[in-house]
């Protein structure tokens, strides 16, 4: 999984745009999401049938290091930073339950569950088969 995104690889996407998944601090930032990935959340919000919102995609270093410094549930090594990971807004149960059965189906098998989101990544270099809550 080590393709980032480009311009003309998001046309492939269809329910998402690569301002959804930006770095607050970086425009255009999420276009370095990896492809790959992508296709997999295409996906899974294909099958879900209901919009998905993305409360954080790509993280800039400095990005992750305020939220660190701020409190914020977030790792140094976090795969956001690498186009890995997202954090999806989530507050029903029923709907948390759908995404993570999705995810699963979809070969996801690094999910994070909090009260307002579901952390879903794919770096193969950090433990695989882990659910954890926040």
């Amino acid at each position: 999984m080590g393709v980032k995104m480009q311009k003309d690889l998001w046309e492939s996407i269809e329910f998402f745009k690569y301002q959804e998944f930006n770095s607050p601090d970086h425009d255009r930032s999420g276009m370095l999401m990896n492809y790959e990935f992508m296709c997999i959340l295409d996906n899974i919000r294909r099958q879900h049938g209901k919009p998905i919102r993305i409360n954080s995609g790509y993280r800039t270093k400095e990005h992750n290091d305020h939220l660190i410094k701020s409190g914020a549930k977030a790792s140094p090594g976090s795969s956001h930073m690498k186009g890995l990971a997202v954090d999806i807004k989530c507050n029903d149960d029923k709907e948390r339950f759908e995404l993570v059965n999705l995810a699963l189906a979809h070969g996801i098998n690094r999910i994070g569950v909090a009260k307002t989101f579901i952390h879903l990544d794919v770096d193969k270099e950090k433990n695989q088969n882990r659910i954890w809550i926040y």
